[in-house]
């Protein structure tokens, strides 16, 4: 787990009085849900919440590599949500998805970073081509018409294209007003669905909907000279 948060939880156990250990069976935290996990958390045991962490920490990495271009910030990103979510753990209804909790969490984060590097004028500075070896990207969308597969034609099935057109992609991507980035992200790389982006942003599925379309003919304009 991150050192900082490590820090956060001994901080608060020693000023907790933690639930009984005994009361949970912590043998196999693993096969738990997520509900479980932060009913346990809740209670005082600090595993639980390592199991969160271990659970969904690779996708929220991924999740801030994307949106950021940066992999150091995507390291910063993913601790601060993490302690973010750990802080206001205490006061998380349980009745909500923590999946969709936690995600709103981590795209303000990216919001807020994303705002303020916009108001100093500063710009990325990790390739596209390392951002693609860094993050593994996938070989096609996730979403029904896929994002690269349906920009490629079928005869351009050769390794080099398809990561070249990758690239063309991502770099598409980068242009986009930032509300269309947004639902392109979590539908086409996290694989979300309508509803969970609606909960995510806070927003209607039909304005999600709007978006993804606005996105994805945003995109086939900008790719057009490229792929013909």
């Amino acid at each position: 787990m991150f050192p900082a948060l490590k820090k956060r939880q001994a901080a608060r156990e020693t000023g907790h009085q933690r639930t009984d250990p005994d009361v949970w069976v912590t043998r196999d935290l693993s096969r738990w849900t997520d509900e479980r996990l932060v009913e346990a958390a809740q209670s005082g045991l600090a595993q639980a919440f390592e199991e969160l962490v271990r659970r969904h920490q690779h996708r929220v990495y991924n999740l801030a590599v994307r949106y950021t271009n940066d992999v150091e910030a995507a390291l910063d990103l993913t601790q601060d949500a993490f302690l973010k979510a750990y802080e206001m753990l205490p006061s998380f209804r349980r009745e909500a998805n923590f999946y969709t909790w936690f995600y709103r969490i981590v795209m303000n984060l990216c919001i807020d970073r994303h705002r303020r590097r916009t108001a100093r004028g500063e710009h990325y500075r990790v390739s596209l081509e390392t951002l693609a070896e860094e993050m593994g990207q996938p070989e096609s969308a996730r979403d029904e018409e896929g994002l690269v597969e349906g920009l490629i034609s079928p005869d351009a099935e050769e390794e080099t294209v398809r990561k070249e057109t990758r690239q063309l992609v991502w770099k598409a991507v980068e242009q986009l007003p930032e509300p269309l980035k947004q639902v392109i992200l979590l539908r086409e790389y996290e694989g979300l669905s309508l509803k969970e982006i609606s909960d995510i942003l806070r927003t209607r599925v039909g304005t999600v909907k709007s978006r993804l379309y606005q996105a994805r003919q945003a995109l086939r304009k900008l790719l057009a000279p490229y792929l013909g």
